[in-house]
């Protein structure tokens, strides 16, 4: 058997045969996918399974330089992280990594393997804020509403020095990056 989601080559030959007198009498073959199915019957985001673990989208994110791993609460942390976690994880663990990016697009740049991620990022933050849609997105204290075409607008063209933050709770935070 031929392990090739991993950068790790496994053989397996299966139990010993009748006449061997060395290997496993039994075989018991175990599959965990997390989640990778799901993600891989989703014809956009299975570009996020080509990931090679390469680590180049982290050396150039901006937000992962100024914020490191630990912020991001994942094994994969940095951009393919904020666009892999949600994923498999779901948006109750994982809802706020689509916004822990500037959609600057370096990643996308020096990706070997050309992973949309900031085409995935904002498609995430629709997702996460889909729930929602038939509700208005209430701004923190002031009374007024957000709709969701407003919404979706100002994710996609929110500039990298004034972030417009929808979490998955359907708070809003109007932050500045600089």
């Amino acid at each position: 058997m031929l392990n090739c989601s991993s950068r790790v080559l496994s053989l397996v030959n299966g139990p010993r045969r009748g006449g061997e007198l060395e290997g496993p009498e039994e075989f018991h073959l175990v599959l965990l996918d997390n989640g990778r199915t799901d993600v891989l019957a989703d014809a956009f985001a299975r570009q996020t399974l080509t990931c090679i673990r390469c680590s180049a989208c982290l050396n150039v994110c901006p937000v992962y330089e100024r914020t490191g791993g630990h912020a991001y609460d994942s094994v994969y942390p940095g951009p393919i992280g904020a666009i892999l976690s949600p994923q498999l994880f779901g948006f109750e663990r994982s809802g706020t990594l689509p916004w822990a990016s500037s959609l600057c697009g370096a990643c996308y740049e020096v990706c070997p393997v050309k992973i949309p991620i900031a085409d995935i990022l904002v498609r995430l933050r629709r997702e996460a804020v889909r729930p929602s849609a038939s509700q208005a997105v209430k701004g923190a204290g002031s009374g007024w509403t957000l709709s969701d075409e407003w919404a979706t607008y100002l994710i996609e063209k929110s500039p990298v020095t004034n972030a417009l933050i929808i979490t998955a709770d359907a708070h809003v935070i109007n932050a500045q990056t600089r």
